[in-house]
């Protein structure tokens, strides 16, 4: 009697390098990285999404809003950007399970004028971002996990 091969697990085609559409300096835009693949591959479902950014070089240079998990996909709000710059986003996905997945997006930036400010991002007293799906209690506080983080709808 000959075994059932072993399945590999993790291994899918490779598929290239990630890049997201340009956006222009002033662009206040949402892009997603959506793991469905990977989390199918190991069933199991995106828990949390951490993105870094390279250290700004000024007031108006690529900047995180807010990021998180939504709709089992991974949200991140940018605003700004050096015009004609290409920027490398890195994200750490991480599922329920513990499993992660460490992935680095190019996000071009267009031509164009810089803001002259960025909007402030929204954040608790801890540091972690407020998204828009984060739920706000009656008297505007967000409602937050026992690890401080703001629990959100999707």
């Amino acid at each position: 009697m000959v075994p059932a091969p072993t399945p590999y697990r993790g291994l899918l085609a490779v598929r290239g390098p990630l890049i997201w559409p340009a956006k222009a300096p002033g662009d206040v835009l949402d892009f997603v990285l959506d793991p469905s693949d990977w989390l199918a591959d190991i069933d199991d479902v995106l828990a949390t999404g951490v993105p870094t950014l390279p250290p700004p070089q000024s007031d108006v240079d690529l900047t995180a809003l807010w990021w998180g998990p939504l709709n089992g996909m991974f949200v991140i709000f940018l605003a700004g950007g050096t015009s004609g710059a290409t920027v490398t986003v890195n994200v750490r996905l991480a599922a329920r399970r513990g499993a992660q997945c460490d992935l680095a997006v190019t996000l071009p930036i267009s031509t164009g004028a810089a803001p002259s400010s960025l909007p402030t991002p929204s954040v608790l007293p801890n540091g972690c971002p407020v998204s828009p799906n984060s739920i706000r209690l009656s008297d505007s506080s967000i409602l937050t996990l026992d690890s401080g983080a703001p629990l959100v709808f999707g």
